[in-house]
């Protein structure tokens, strides 16, 4: 038989690299610790080390000529079994992203193993080395990672499918344990969303991104926080709209927890667009939230693709338009087109106000909306508000378009100011988001 070429030295660094993403992505103590890139960059080093390492062993054990056809049949036959069950059985299967690990752990598992015997000062080492690495872990130290990671490539090089049985077992009870107070977790073809108790309140957080907080006390409970303060830039624009006491109908595409039901007043229409039923199912149960079930004014949420239910609701004027739809921490890009931007003008009433959360930890997008919007015949303002005293606020980013002369003073009277315009308009056909990516952040 063919000697492999790939040695266990190889195989070790993948998985020094595959367990410290393993752990950054299932225990979030760890992950916050360590921060979001350096997990993410991680965990593609491990995946690329891992595949890298996996391929190069089937090319090693590939057979002679005359059953190569086979051969590659069935690695074909192995990669639409496999995709078919990423894309259709996990969702369906798992409440969370479990496949990642799992793929990681059987890739680890077909390494090649060392065949050298350790002494036993070696297996005292590293049995050392990894009870001080679980002890450091356990406080979400970076240390306690490396040490897990020195150990596991150390011990694993002598058995890969043990070490695979044993990686997957220490990230399912991470996983199962490492989210406290968690009260439920939904996984559709969106993403995963999970509620969870945190400060006498229930956050909703998709993928990294909190989509929603409310507080638990029924004193409290109709406070609209998170982003969506009544100090924040969204509380003043409904200050603003709502000064006199005339009814308003208002339009939000995007659901999350339902948070903006909070501003709705007796005689008030508010209408929630949301794509994702997982998250309508989370925000209409009572036990979790209640801004919906016990808002003042008639809401109501219908379920779709935001941009596509607006252009069938033909005929329906929206005083106020809210985007707030998020795919974890940035809004869907055919939201931000030029037309959708027309679409949007068509369906606000006269004197209207489009709103839009471009709040984001990597991209810097007031200066495309502003362009979006002066294009559609609108002049935007933007407000950042990071004076957050709340434990349970955040700090948010919004824009206001609107053609509304008085509005526009009313906001500029209280600190709104005009955002730098971008050079482009996003079309339907072309859009660059990595130009406003936040470099050096």
């Amino acid at each position: 038989p063919r000697r492999p070429r790939l040695g266990s030295k190889a195989a070790t660094v993948a998985t020094v690299l595959a367990v410290p993403a393993l752990l950054g992505w299932a225990g979030p103590v760890l992950g916050a610790s360590l921060g979001h890139v350096v997990v993410g960059a991680v965990a593609l080093a491990a995946f690329a080390a891992v595949s890298l390492a996996a391929h190069r062993r089937l090319w090693d054990e590939r057979p002679p000529a005359e059953d190569l056809t086979s051969f590659y049949v069935w690695v074909s036959v192995g990669g639409v079994v496999g995709g078919a069950a990423a894309a259709l059985v996990a969702p369906i299967v798992f409440d969370s992203v479990v496949e990642f690990p799992l793929a990681l752990a059987a890739g680890i598992a077909v390494l090649p193993a060392a065949t050298t015997d350790p002494g036993r000062r070696a297996v005292l080492l590293r049995m050392a080395v990894g009870v001080a690495g679980a002890a450091l872990l356990v406080t979400g130290s970076a240390v306690g990672a490396l040490g897990i990671a020195v150990w596991a490539g150390a011990v694993f090089r002598r058995s890969p499918r043990a070490g695979a049985v044993v990686l997957v077992g220490v990230v399912a009870l991470v996983t199962t344990v490492g989210v406290p107070g968690l009260l439920r977790r939904d996984r559709t073809f969106y993403g995963v969303s999970q509620v969870h108790q945190e400060n006498g309140a229930h956050v909703l957080q998709s993928g990294t991104t909190v989509h929603g907080v409310q507080r638990t006390e029924p004193a409290r409970a109709a406070e609209p926080l998170a982003y969506y303060t009544r100090t924040g830039p969204i509380g003043q624009l409904f200050d603003a709209v709502q000064a006199d006491d005339s009814s308003i109908d208002v339009g939000v595409v995007g659901l999350g927890a339902g948070s903006l039901a909070a501003y709705s007043r007796p005689g008030d229409r508010m209408t929630f667009y949301e794509i994702d039923p997982a998250v309508v199912g989370i925000a209409e149960d009572p036990s979790l939230f209640t801004y919906l079930s016990e808002a003042a004014g008639s809401v109501d949420v219908e379920v779709g693709d935001g941009r596509l239910l607006l252009n069938r609701a033909d005929g329906r004027r929206h005083d106020v338009l809210v985007l707030d739809a998020f795919s974890s921490d940035a809004i869907p890009l055919h939201l931000l087109t030029r037309e959708a931007f027309a679409l949007y003008v068509d369906r606000l009433a006269e004197g209207g106000a489009l709103a839009i959360h471009v709040s984001s930890r990597f991209f810097e997008l007031a200066p495309e909306v502003a362009a979006l919007a002066a294009d559609a015949g609108l002049d935007a303002l933007q407000l950042e508000h990071d004076a957050v005293t709340d434990p349970l606020a955040q700090p948010s980013h919004w824009v206001v378009a609107t053609a509304d002369d008085d509005l526009l003073a009313t906001l500029a009277a209280a600190g709104w100011t005009a955002p730098e315009r971008a050079g482009d308009v996003w079309t339907d056909d072309h859009s660059d988001l990595l130009g406003t990516l936040r470099l050096g952040e």
